[in-house]
């Protein structure tokens, strides 16, 4: 082909044996049609580490390749710099607000002084949401970063989106404490 693209033809000559040409290294192979299995299985590998040899060479320049132990090449995703350093960043910031918002929920006890009308579970839920939730979520928020930054994939968002459910889970639990515990 003439766009670049590496491309194999097999041809069958007179004489029985099959000839393998690849335009990407321009190497050529031969077989015989009456061979053994042997240097059937030589030419195979020695197809195999041509075409890894051409996919290498006509991988992006940003990406890493790992050849595979058949002799394929699989594409690694190159390391975003400025995502794992923002994303660790940020998975510390979320830490310190999940630990904020534990003391935060924590201090929604001293807002109910006494459980009037029965109400003392609701208020205890609401507690538990408060206290219980930003350490939930702050676990949940590191182990998903740390498994896309292993994936090499964006990891940034979720420590952010973490820092918002912890804000809104305190927000919750909060007012559930809070109306419960004033009664209503």
């Amino acid at each position: 082909m003439s766009d670049g693209t590496p491309s194999r033809r097999d041809d069958e000559t007179g004489d029985g044996a099959r000839r393998t040409e690849s335009s990407a290294t321009g190497a050529t192979t031969s077989r015989s049609g009456d061979a053994g299995s042997r240097d059937t299985r030589s030419a195979d590998a020695d197809s195999r580490t041509l075409d890894a040899r051409s996919a290498e060479a006509n991988a992006p320049a940003d990406a890493a390749a790992e050849v595979a132990p058949d002799g394929r090449t699989k594409r690694v995703r190159p390391v975003r710099v400025w995502d794992l350093v923002l994303s660790i960043v940020l998975v510390l910031l979320l830490i310190g607000v999940a630990i904020t918002g534990v003391f935060i929920g924590s201090l929604f006890a001293l807002g109910a002084p006494s459980c009037v009308n029965g109400s003392c579970e609701l208020f205890d839920v609401g507690l538990n949401v408060a206290i219980w939730g930003p350490i939930v979520v702050g676990v949940l928020g590191l182990a998903a970063t740390v498994t896309l930054l292993v994936l090499r994939k964006r990891a940034f968002w979720v420590p952010l989106a973490g820092i918002a459910l912890v804000a809104i889970v305190v927000f919750v639990g909060g007012a559930i404490a809070l109306v419960a515990g004033s009664g209503g």
